[in-house]
């Protein structure tokens, strides 16, 4: 795509790269056993791996649902012993979600599961070039992806 590219060529890029990142998105979920959570309950889990202890409030926002849509998770995470409440200590009146030795180790496993079968398909299926453009690709993902709203509310074209 040339710098000056249109709004129609990346209206194209786009739909090309959300299709693409839909197909490895499910191809990295076929790679864990039926039956585990759902992707809600590993998106809590993850959640308070990367970013420590957070009230279900904070979850709800972080993660852009409703605090009744983070609410069956964290049920399911606590009933499986993956996370524990515990009072919060700058204020008592308050719960804090955190991840249990168990829960850590169920997120490492899931993410290693899922690791493996992305190096060995990378190693398998592309060129060295191919995966150093892959590893850029990642960090203009990530880019993408901390992107605040103001590109959804910006006209196109």
């Amino acid at each position: 795509m040339s710098p000056t590219a249109s709004g129609e060529e990346l209206d194209h890029a786009a739909v090309e790269l959300r299709n693409s990142l839909m197909r490895i998105t499910r191809r990295l979920r076929a790679q864990r056993p039926p039956g585990e959570l759902n992707l809600g309950a590993l998106a809590v889990l993850g959640r308070l791996d990367r970013d420590g202890p957070a009230t279900a409030s904070e979850l709800a926002a972080a993660e852009r649902v409703t605090p009744q849509s983070i609410a069956r998770p964290v049920t399911r995470l606590v009933e499986l012993g993956l996370v524990e409440r515990r009072p919060d200590p700058a204020d008592g009146r308050q719960t804090l979600l955190h991840p249990t030795e168990q829960g850590l180790a169920f997120l490492r496993a899931d993410r290693e599961r899922r690791d493996v079968w992305l190096a060995r398909a990378m190693a398998t299926h592309l060129s060295d070039v191919e995966r150093d453009l892959l590893h850029l690709a990642a960090r203009l993902l990530d880019r993408l992806a901390a992107a605040d709203d103001e590109a959804e509310q910006a006209p196109s074209g």
